[in-house]
Parts: structure tokens; sequence; C-alpha cells
């Protein structure tokens, strides 16, 4: 993942929908948890998955640097490079994470793609 990727972060009610991706692209993408993970000392332990619907031919597929799961985490945020996709679908991403002192954390962003 390079390092220009963008973490947001949002309230439990809001689904932000992010800017179109083209199916060409792989681009990062990142999810910062540090306001839901208030417990001292608490960090992302494990990320339980990263899951895109709807399925579509070509899918969106989540990868990074080849590796299957394509998850990377960092103490308090999740980041995924995102490829492919269908032109003119809207995926919602959810990601899905476990604390070390046992919080468990969803949330999802729906990304457009969009031939440009």
């Amino acid at each position: 993942m390079s390092s220009s990727c963008s973490l947001f972060s949002t309230p439990n009610y809001f689904i932000p929908t992010l800017s179109p991706k083209d199916p060409y692209d792989a681009a990062d993408f990142g999810y910062d948890f540090t306001p839901f993970i208030t417990l001292p000392g608490d960090y992302i332990a494990s990320v339980s998955g990263v899951f895109i619907s709807p399925a579509t031919t070509p899918a969106l597929i989540c990868t990074q640097n080849g590796v299957v799961s394509g998850i990377a985490n960092t103490l308090t945020a999740v980041g995924m490079t995102l490829a492919s996709g269908s032109a003119g679908t809207t995926y919602t991403v959810t990601t899905q994470i476990v604390t070390e002192q046992g919080e468990y954390f969803s949330r999802s962003f729906y990304l457009p793609v969009s031939s440009r």
C-alpha cells in the first residue's frame, strides 16, 4: 500500500460515499477506528474481514501487494487496496475488526465504480 492512502472515520449512523473509482484502477483505501477504540491501551488485534457487495462480474477485489487477504492494519486503522469492479455499480465495503480487549467493530463505505 502506498503512503498516500486516505484514512477516514464516520459516526455510527453515517455511511460515506467515496469518490468514484475507475474499473482499471487499483487504489488504496482505509478506515480509521480511533474514535471507536476508547478503552485505554486498546488497539486492533485482528481484522475479521473486508466484505464487498454486491457480487458482480468483474468483481471489485481487495488486494495488497498480491496478498490474498488484502488487509493491512496499524494500531487503530485498517488499510486495503481495491481493484477492478463493474462500471455503473456502487459497492458496499465493510471492514470488521476485533480489538485486543475484545471489542468488535464493523464499519462500511460506499464505493461507486465508473469509467472515466
